[in-house]
């Protein structure tokens, strides 16, 4: 209750137009989003060229792993976490 409270005020100090600060907080439905068990509603899509290449690039090397991809050497620019995805990738 405190947060809603504290988010409340937030929107109000920040939209000085009393329309958009209760359009927003009439979007809030803090039952479904935060108060009832399993995920909300609306979730999020965290999916990035970056991640579908490097799984993509996993799934190239199991349909035929005796020779490598045509994009294989993108792999050495990669940093850590699209390691780790391709890597995933190839043991799931």
């Amino acid at each position: 209750m405190a947060f809603q409270k504290h988010f409340e005020t937030f929107v109000n100090a920040t939209y000085t137009d009393a329309g958009k600060a209760e359009e927003i907080i009439g979007k809030m439905n803090w039952t479904a989003w935060v108060r009832e068990p399993g995920l909300p509603p609306n979730q999020l899509d965290f999916t990035t060229p970056d991640l579908t290449k490097a799984k993509k690039l996993a799934s190239d090397y199991i349909a035929d792993y005796s020779k490598s991809p045509a994009d294989f050497e993108e792999y050495k620019d990669w940093y850590s976490s699209l390691h780790v995805v391709f890597m995933e990738e190839l043991i799931s």
